[in-house]
Formats: C-alpha cells, structure tokens, sequence
C-alpha cells in the first residue's frame, strides 16, 4: 500500500503515455558471459506478462526506466504499474516515498529540496534511494533548466542480485541514453558493479554545473562592469532594468550552494557504503576505481559550490552598489529640479510684484477708458453713463461664480481629477511586471527565465 503523502499527490497518469523500458544482465552459464535482455512495457498487462515469465526471474541486475514528460509533470506510469514493481521486487517503503518528488505543478514549489539518501539495511537485503537536482541546456529553447533525477537501488548478498529504478526527467535523458548505450549487448567478463548507476548519474550531470554557472556569470560581468565604471555627475549607463536582472541571477546563485551541497552528502554516503561494503562479482580494482571516482565528483561538487558562493557575494554587492547609485543620482536629479524649482520661484515673485505694481493703474486705466464715460469738452467734465451697473453687476457676478468654483473643486478634486488621469488597462499591468519582475512577482520571472 503506497504512503499517505504519495497517495494524495499527483505523481502518476491515469493512462502511461511512453514506454517504461526494463533491462536484464544475466550471466551465462555456457559462454560465462554477461548477456543483456531488454523489453518496453506501455501497460500493467505487458508488465504482468514480462515479469511473470520464468525465464525472466533469473538476472544479476535489473535496470527499470520510469520517466516524465517533463520536469513539472507527474510520472509517465500509473498507480498500478507502480506497484506491481514494487510487490515483484519486495521493495520496502523507501521506494514508495521516493516519487513524491515528481508530481504534476504549475509553481516552482520545492525548489531546493530533494530526498535526502536513504540507506537501509534489512539483514541481507540493502536499499539506497535518493534525488537529485542538477542544471540541464535545453538545446530547444536556448536557456538552461533545473531538472531532477532519482535512484532507487536495492542488492541482495543471498542471491546475488540488484534491482536499480532509475526516474529520469523527460524523456530519452542524457543519462538513460548512456545506461542504454552501455548495458546493449555482450559485456565483458566482469560484472557491473553496484555502484555504477550512481556514478554514471553523476559523472552525467555534475558537470553541467560549471557550464550553467558560468553562463550566469556571462550576464553578470557586463552589468557588474558598467557598475563600477559609472559616475554619478555623468549619464548612467545602467538602470533599473539591470538591477532587475541582477535580483534574478542573485536568485538563482543562492539555491545553487543547496543542490551542490545535497550532492555533496549522497556521495559521502555512497562512498562511505561501497568503501565499507566489498563488491560481490567484480575485482577490488574495479571496485576502487568506482570509489574513485565518486571521491572526485563530490571534489568538484565543492569547487562549484564555493564558486556559486562568491558569485552570489559579488552578485549582492554589484546590486547594493547600483541601488545606491541610482538613489545617488536620484538625488542629484532631486537637488537639480529643486534649484530650477527655486530660480521659477525667484521669477514667479517678481513678476507678481511687477503686477502689484502696474495693476491699479492699469485697472484705473481700463476702467476710465470704457464707454461707460466720456469727457465734454464744452464743460471739460468727466461725464458717466447710467448704465454704469451693468459693469459692476457683471464684475460682481463673475467675481463669485470664481471663488464658488474654486471652493467646489477644493471639495471634489479627488473625483475631478482622476477621471482626467490615464487609466492602466490589465494588459498594460502584466506587461509591466513582465518588463519589470522585481516589483511583480519574482516566481513568474524566475518561471519565465528558466522554463522546466
């Protein structure tokens, strides 16, 4: 019976979609050779028909191959499958809790978190399981991708036999390809030793992490250098936009220390388990060259690990150091509008006085120049209209219905003028937090930035 958190996630299809493919490596007993048998199941009825065979209950090791379609989809295998498998093999409940990592999502949930290493001993039966989270290019989009993988092996010392279940994220992975590639065939007269697939895995796909780090560090160079060569009295040659960028790379530097340092600790324990434990068919050589071998990846696990660290520092301190630019120059541009703002408030004074000035003789001048009056020049008098009212009427009227307006747009300017105002339409707002992600939300930019 599958566990209570496997059951409740989404981690298989209702109908398998791609092949699950299985491949034996027995020994002959005639030719004394190795030999392999492989065969690709779609349904639970070709597995039942594979497994039932007795034929096919005699192998060394067995290699089954589950895959997803992608690294955010479930398992391409159903429930049944699953465990028709897992009760073949009697594999225990480390198995079991081994696909919950692989699940269908639509966010980035999880994302530094793998399944720790689990090594388990039952008397003559052992089980290690785990995943692992590595960068792969996609050669179809161009960008680099954070997939996931998983192991589950289990060996019995008693009949000499090992079952290695290997989840791959999408399919025809790099290292299903070169496990296929390897066990086609006759083999040699040496057996495989048991801790092969762990060391292909990572032999696969820790050197990706060098090849990913660096071409994050491509984007960062360029923004770093117009950083530190900008001056703040002259035109920036980096924005908003850069630092923008910066808080993404800065994202994703810091999870890689975390996924390098879950790499570091499986291959403790993996060196630590095939160190302790002597292989059962192969020589003490090829046992020590695989040993070796993982003692050298978990090397360059830490070298890439110290190597994302100080990008991180150095990506942080560039983006303090532009933030703080940019709020320099901001000030500057505050400090130059400020004193433009200071010389118009000098001209605005003294033209008022100029119009404190020449105001009461020009309205003397107006007034007196209406037709309202008029100058007799038999009696040299001033002599006024009687119509004179209509004049003070009218400037009497305009006068209030000013101060009532501006008194009425005092009380409703918020209304007044926020109708005037350009309105944002939706379409307007995604595009905006596209071009700008760190004021939106940093998920949907990172999603964009590194599609699964």
């Amino acid at each position: 019976m599958l566990s209570n958190m496997l059951a409740d996630s989404n981690c298989f299809v209702p109908k398998p979609q791609e092949v699950i493919k299985i491949v034996d490596v027995s020994k002959d007993d005639i030719s004394d050779r190795f030999l392999t048998r492989s065969c690709e199941v779609r349904s639970l009825a070709e597995l039942d028909d594979y497994l039932d065979q007795p034929a096919h209950s005699t192998f060394n090791s067995r290699f089954i191959f589950i895959n997803q379609r992608n690294s955010w989809k479930p398992l391409q295998i159903n429930q049944s499958m699953f465990e028709r498998i897992a009760a073949e093999h009697d594999l225990g409940q480390n198995f079991l809790d081994l696909p919950t990592c692989f699940y269908d999502r639509t966010l980035a949930t999880e994302e530094a978190y793998s399944i720790p290493i689990t090594h388990h001993t039952n008397g003559t039966r052992a089980e290690i399981c785990y995943t692992m989270k590595y960068p792969e290019f996609k050669t179809s989009d161009g960008q680099w991708a954070i997939r996931q993988s998983g192991i589950f092996h289990s060996f019995n010392n008693t009949t000499s036999k090992s079952v290695y279940v290997l989840f791959s994220p999408g399919l025809h992975s790099a290292l299903q390809e070169q496990a296929t590639t390897y066990l086609s065939g006759v083999l040699t007269l040496e057996a495989i030793p048991d801790a092969w697939l762990h060391q292909l895995l990572f032999s696969t796909y820790i050197p990706n992490w060098r090849k990913y780090i660096a071409s994050e560090e491509s984007v960062f160079l360029p923004i770093s250098g117009k950083t530190f060569s900008t001056y703040i009295d002259q035109p920036l040659r980096v924005g908003y936009d850069q630092l923008s960028i910066l808080a993404s790379v800065q994202n994703r530097f810091l999870r890689m220390p975390v996924m390098l340092s879950h790499s570091v600790e499986i291959l403790d324990e993996l060196d630590r388990v095939f160190s302790d434990t002597p292989e059962r068919s192969v020589s003490t050589a090829s046992n020590a060259r695989v040993v070796q071998a993982l003692q050298n990846l978990r090397r360059h696990c830490l070298a890439n690990s110290r190597n994302a660290v100080y990008l991180q520092q150095r990506v942080q301190a560039t983006a303090r150091l532009l933030s703080d630019t940019l709020s320099f120059r901001d000030q500057i541009v505050a400090k130059e509008q400020n004193g433009t703002i200071l010389q118009l408030n000098k001209s605005a004074v003294f033209i008022t006085m100029l119009t404190l000035l020449y105001l009461p003789a020009s309205f003397v001048a107006s007034f007196f120049g209406m037709n309202f009056f008029d100058y007799d020049n038999d009696s040299g008098d001033l002599v006024g209209s009687s119509m004179i009212w209509v004049f003070v009427l009218a400037t009497l009227g305009l006068t209030a219905m000013t101060f009532l307006s501006y008194y009425w747009l005092l009380k409703h300017d918020g209304r007044i003028f926020s109708k005037l105002a350009p309105r944002v339409h939706l379409r307007d707002w995604k595009q905006l937090k596209r071009r700008f992600p760190l004021f939106g939300d940093p998920q949907v930019a990172e999603d964009e930035r590194l599609p699964i």
